[in-house]
């Protein structure tokens, strides 16, 4: 018992580790693109710390096989070159006892990836959605982005130089093209401006200005100097978007034929499936000599997982097109399985007694 908790608590350590750089990795990479986002006027400045936190069930749906993966070819590495597991093994603890525990281990990631995969990451994705929706809704928001052009009532522009607190602007310009032949487009400017929420919308007041009305190709145009004028920035309704399958609850693709469906639902029961199958391939990998030291498996460990992964990947593409069967998938999971066991085997030398029996056999 002590060994195994020694064995978990060695694993869990790092993996913690691991994930906080991943995370940190992923999570910054993430909020560059957000951030660019925002600053094109995409999505309004203050959603940008929303949009990154509904982004990381996403993430970690990807991380936490890695994340267990590498952990274990960490620890159990360490454990090799520094003859701390050769003395367990000496004192009894076998190497099946060693891959017992790791499975223990692997079944709580898997638990909490499971959770993650079926629950969180969809209910994120659809929350993102609605996020969105409700951004692109609230037409009062966009103009106070400076240096910004922002379409309004769909016939209508508006460009903020500068945007102090309090909704305070400065330098503004807007034009208004209206659908209506007879009525001439109009071009305004002003040196100040001031948004105020009304139970009308939002309204836009611009003062100090000028405006300029005409039809381009006409050499009648109309010069107004104004101290006051108001535009209506009208609230636009909330626009439901068709939700991705990556949106959808689990249970809505339960029993669907849709081939997009099924291969999602595949995915999201695959990935934290792996962590318990990774663990097959990720303990014989970290068995290490001493003086090869703790990282000399790593890159083929690495090539493996990769392969895995790709053709995980590559399965649920070929399913959703409807060029696989929706079984595929469980193929490579298989697959992988088997070649965890045979390393697994390899690991605890029957390979070996099998090839020098059938020597010992011949020379008799």
């Amino acid at each position: 018992m002590i060994l195994l908790r020694y064995l978990m608590l060695e694993t869990f350590k790092s993996q913690i580790g691991i994930l906080f750089v991943l995370f940190l990795i992923f999570v910054s990479q993430q909020f560059i693109r957000i951030l660019a986002e925002a600053i094109k006027g995409a999505i309004p400045a203050d959603l940008v710390m929303t949009f990154l936190y509904l982004n990381i069930p996403a993430l970690a749906t990807l991380m936490l096989p890695i994340s267990f993966f590498l952990a274990v070819l960490f620890a159990y590495g360490r454990l090799y070159s520094e003859s701390e597991m050769v003395a367990m093994i000496s004192c009894g603890y076998s190497p099946n006892n060693v891959l017992k525990s790791t499975l223990l281990l692997s079944f709580f990631t898997f638990v909490f990836a499971g959770a993650n995969s079926l629950y969180l990451t969809p209910l994120a994705e659809n929350q993102i959605d609605t996020v969105t929706e409700n951004a692109e809704a609230n037409a009062g928001s966009a103009p106070v982005i400076e240096g910004i052009f922002h379409k309004i009532n769909d016939d209508g522009v508006v460009y903020v130089e500068k945007y102090k607190k309090g909704k305070e602007l400065e330098k503004i310009f807007a034009a208004h093209w209206p659908e209506d032949s007879d009525v001439a487009p109009s071009i305004l400017t002003a040196l100040h401006g001031k948004l105020e929420d009304r139970d009308t919308g939002t309204w836009l007041t611009m003062t100090n200005g000028q405006r300029y009305v005409g039809n381009i190709g006409e050499n009648k145009f109309d010069k107004n100097v104004f101290e006051s004028f108001q535009i209506h920035i009208e609230n636009r309704e909330v626009q439901t978007k068709k939700r991705g399958v990556e949106a959808l609850p689990t249970e809505q693709l339960i029993g669907s034929d849709n081939l997009k469906y099924q291969a999602e639902l595949q995915w999201r029961i695959a990935l934290p499936l792996s962590i318990i199958l990774l663990t097959f391939m990720a303990v014989p990998l970290a068995k290490v000599n001493p003086r090869q030291g703790r990282y000399s498996k790593l890159l083929p460990a690495l090539s493996l997982y990769l392969a895995y992964f790709l053709l995980l990947s590559t399965s649920k593409s070929l399913i959703e097109e409807g060029d696989l069967p929706v079984f595929s998938i469980w193929i490579v999971q298989l697959l992988f399985f088997v070649v965890g066991l045979l390393l697994h085997l390899q690991s605890l030398g029957k390979f070996t007694n099998i090839f020098f029996k059938r020597k010992r056999a011949k020379t008799a």
